[in-house]
């Protein structure tokens, strides 16, 4: 399966050096996901990343989008809401000539069916209830997801997000899960990221 690491919502000491680690490891995309930076600290932060890491990163910054060498474009879903359809268009465009992917995150399955075929990425959440909100509780059965993956035409792009760590990711396979995304597991464990990390690649094998 594949691995998609969300950075550290809040600053940690280290980071930068930790998602140049990681991505040296076994992460197919990191989204960057830092919801109290505004656009000038969040560019502040990105020119601090590698080159191996802005090849791996996801971004939902638009200046960032156009200003680095990233691998592609998170849709959140707040920009979904307030941008015209046009904008959307827009971004979808530049990112397929310059081939990089597109994903967005599906909380109901209302959205999954609306947007499921349309991105290379497609984040089911939450899948469990998650480590990094306690309230965040998910409102997917398991059995329904089964059974609308078996109905997708489009292959390879529907991946977990909430709530995974390494002992629930035979369920993931059982599923017919393609990837996870993984957030509170790494930042909020006692462990180090890396230890994490870890356990977690070999849980996907």
């Amino acid at each position: 399966m594949k691995i998609v690491l969300f950075s550290c919502p809040e600053n940690r000491i280290g980071e930068i050096e930790l998602l140049d680690e990681m991505a040296a490891q076994s992460i197919d995309y990191i989204v960057l996901r830092k919801p109290n930076m505004d656009s000038d600290s969040l560019i502040a932060f990105t020119e601090q990343l590698s080159n191996r890491t802005l090849a791996k990163l996801n971004v939902s910054d638009i200046n960032i989008f156009s200003q680095f060498k990233v691998k592609g474009f998170h849709f959140k879903r707040a920009f979904l809401n307030q941008s015209s359809q046009k904008k959307i268009n827009e971004i979808k465009e530049l990112a397929k000539a310059r081939q990089q992917i597109i994903s967005v995150s599906c909380h109901q399955k209302e959205d999954f069916i609306l947007r499921g075929q349309d991105y290379d990425i497609v984040f089911v959440s939450p899948v469990f209830d998650t480590i990094s909100k306690v309230s965040n509780n998910t409102n997917w059965k398991l059995s329904e997801l089964k059974n609308l993956f078996s109905n997708k035409t489009k292959k390879g792009n529907y991946f977990a997000l909430g709530g995974v760590n390494n002992t629930n990711i035979s369920k993931l396979k059982e599923i017919g899960f393609d990837g996870l995304g993984i957030l509170g597991y790494i930042w909020t464990n006692q462990n180090e990221p890396l230890m994490q990390l870890n356990k977690l690649v070999l849980a996907c094998q």
